[in-house]
């Protein structure tokens, strides 16, 4: 016989809403990338459209899994849910939290890029010198093979 467990409901939703947080959190991970760095208006479109398009698969495995591919309007008002009910409360928290750690990671990467140009300048600089070291010496090379064969 056909039995509808609203247990098993409940459950779904509640999976389904923590699925929705976490994809607000994931999304939050770009927000966080486009306060550190200043992005276009179409890379920002960019940006949601690629999410949109990992996060669309992963909703629908997450349909198969708890609806067995049946499309419930409570799982989506559930993903719904969870993802408003994270942006209002919880995102504020780690939207600051990824924030600093983004800042953090592009001033670590900035100071190495730095180093690694000061380091490369000096290298360009001694190898140039070294070149034009080379340079007049090979140039004064066809003088003294001239005056090599006139003493001949």
């Amino acid at each position: 016989m056909w039995e509808i467990s609203s247990f098993l409901q409940l459950f779904g939703f509640l999976r389904a809403m923590s699925f929705g947080g976490v994809f607000c959190l994931c999304y939050d991970i770009l927000r966080a990338i486009r306060r550190v760095i200043k992005h276009s208006d179409l890379t920002v479109f960019f940006e949601d459209l690629i999410y949109f398009i990992i996060i669309s698969p992963v909703t629908f495995c997450l349909l198969l899994a708890l609806t067995n591919g049946e499309l419930r309007a409570y799982i989506f008002a559930a993903l719904t849910l969870g993802f408003v009910l994270t942006r209002i409360t919880l995102s504020v928290l780690v939207l600051k939290v990824y924030v600093f750690f983004f800042s953090l990671a592009a001033r670590i990467f900035s100071a190495a890029n730095r180093g690694f140009y000061r380091v490369f300048d000096f290298l360009y600089a001694k190898f140039t010198a070294v070149g034009e070291f080379l340079r007049k010496i090979i140039k004064k090379i066809p003088k003294s093979i001239k005056k090599l064969l006139k003493k001949r």
